[in-house]
């Protein structure tokens, strides 16, 4: 029966990806909705050594499952991380809908991609705005964050050797006035 049922959504499997290879735009994200509940509902089946349902998808018998199914869809080699990526994050929200109680367990976010996009949105914005001027810096979280974005950005300059001598001179011009920022706000935290 579970090998009868595991050959099943392997077809339904492979005619996802079949499918999604050959559409675009909105066609193409319903074929990959589909296949991800194909590939949720062999998880669901297929067990892991200890004898659970292997969730994550990281037993040996999951990962020949989805080769052949990629095989047999006739996905070419190149594709396959791209193809295989995109089902990944519809298989997420598919977990996370049946078996919320073990999402969070086995490493899915809870949270949907869009809340986790608008955080990190909201992150990179705050980050950008600490740099962009405006008033002064006096949380801790800020400063630190300041000063380790900072630090880590200077340590990647490797030097301008394509660089006329006018524009080697205004570079070591803004380095030796960050120096001098960098010692004035050392200053003033005491």
């Amino acid at each position: 029966m579970t090998s009868a049922r595991l050959d099943e959504i392997q077809r339904r499997v492979a005619d996802g990806m079949r499918s999604y290879m050959s559409l675009e735009g909105a066609e193409r994200t319903v074929a990959a909705k589909e296949v991800a509940e194909a590939l949720v509902d062999a998880r669901e089946i297929i067990r892991t050594r200890e004898g659970e349902p292997d969730y994550r998808g990281r037993s040996n018998a999951y990962r020949t499952f989805v080769t052949e199914a990629l095989d047999q869809a006739g996905v070419p080699r190149g594709d396959r991380p791209s193809l295989q990526s995109n089902l990944r994050y519809h298989v997420s929200p598919v977990l996370r809908q049946r078996h919320p109680n073990i999402a969070e367990e086995i490493g899915i976010n809870p949270d949907s991609f869009a809340e986790r996009a608008r955080r990190r949105a909201d992150r990179d914005g705050h980050i950008v705005s600490l740099f962009s001027g405006g008033s002064e810096l006096d949380e801790v979280d800020d400063v630190l964050l300041v000063a380790n974005l900072a630090r880590l950005a200077v340590s990647r300059v490797s030097g301008v050797p394509r660089a006329s001598t006018v524009d080697r001179l205004l570079v070591q011009d803004a380095y030796a006035n960050l120096e001098q920022a960098v010692g004035k706000a050392r200053d003033r935290i005491g």
